[in-house]
């Protein structure tokens, strides 16, 4: 029936093994952390979000258990949970590993973003305050930019509903392929909006709530060794350039293709998250430009990388267990050669 309100045929079974993604997502969390322990990166407040956070994988984990042994046959409720897990693990890597990079000595290039706006002919301040003026375009722009994360659960439901494995896959990847290119280009090449900041001190401007004094204090006060601190309570974006956000709404926003009554909508609702990126999040117009051109290279990696089969070839060698196995037995105190 969906597929056919949707305009499309129904498709042939897909491979609903994420091997290869989960694979990808423990490599960067290897990344992450050993980032945070060179950065000597500590953590505050973490119980309180880590709590409900870890609480919602343990109980997506009870379901998804459940289905493996009572109901083996329903691969798209089992693949969606699987892949549900990763993303919440997956966006507390980023956070980690985006505080991790942000207390990396870095090349300054604010002054270079601005020029790049200049050169086409972008003005941001005058930019924001026209959007300002316009009656509710404000307001929308803000609330796609603040609902994208919220459109990742929509999009793994409906493409998984579809049985779109390998394209919910490839989505997967190129999405974590870009959010830690992103962080870590942000990690070498230190830049802030000042052009944001100014919004707040001119008359008329919409004042992105995405980047403000705090922001921009927090950012500074780890670039220059000065803060060492994660606290969860009081959570920042730190990259401006590329912009993660630009790169996540070009990859969302073609999620959906070939769907012939959702994709005009999902195109749609990513343009304005591309505009609120500016307008919200303060990011100058260079910023969304490096996220957009970062995810354009990552949805062409993302099926290479799903061709390679990396988790599958060493789940077949066993190489997979025979680390677990040597982990296990050098934490016990001896090393198994």
């Amino acid at each position: 029936m969906i597929h056919r309100i949707l305009g499309e045929s129904a498709p042939a079974d897909a491979d609903p093994n994420v091997a290869d993604v989960a694979l990808l997502v423990a490599a960067s969390a290897i990344l992450a952390l050993a980032s945070a322990a060179a950065a000597s990166l500590r953590f505050a407040h973490s119980g309180a979000f880590l709590g409900p956070v870890g609480g919602v994988v343990a109980f997506l984990g009870l379901i998804n258990l459940y289905q493996k042994v009572r109901l083996p046959e329903n691969k798209r409720l089992i693949f969606m949970l699987n892949i549900l897990m990763l993303y919440f693990v997956v966006s507390l890597i980023l956070l980690v590993y985006q505080y991790a990079m942000a207390l990396l000595p870095a090349y300054p290039v604010s002054d270079l973003i601005h020029d790049g706006d200049e050169l086409v002919g972008f003005e941001w301040i005058e930019f924001s305050v026209i959007a300002h003026k316009i009656p509710y375009f404000s307001e929308t722009l803000g609330f796609c930019y603040k609902n994208w994360i919220r459109e990742i659960f929509v999009v793994v439901m409906i493409l998984t509903n579809c049985r779109k494995f390998d394209r919910l896959k490839e989505f997967s990847v190129a999405y974590i392929f870009t959010g830690m290119a992103a962080i870590t280009v942000s990690g070498f090449l230190y830049s802030q909006s000042y052009d944001a900041l100014v919004a707040y001190s001119t008359v008329g401007a919409h004042l992105p709530t995405g980047f403000t004094q705090e922001v921009f204090d927090k950012a500074e006060r780890l670039r220059q060794g000065r803060d060492h601190t994660l606290d969860f309570s009081r959570l920042v974006g730190l990259v401006c350039f590329p912009s993660f956000h630009a790169g996540a709404a070009v990859l969302l926003a073609t999620a959906t293709r070939g769907m012939r009554w959702l994709w005009p909508l999902f195109l749609t609702f990513n343009v304005l998250v591309l505009l609120g990126t500016l307008t919200e999040g303060g990011h100058n117009l260079t910023d969304v430009i490096g996220g957009c051109l970062i995810a354009i290279a990552a949805a062409g990696a993302a099926p290479a990388y799903l061709r390679w089969g990396l988790a599958r070839r060493l789940m077949a060698s066993g190489a997979l267990l025979r680390f677990g196995q040597r982990l296990t037995a050098s934490r016990g105190g001896v090393f198994v050669e």
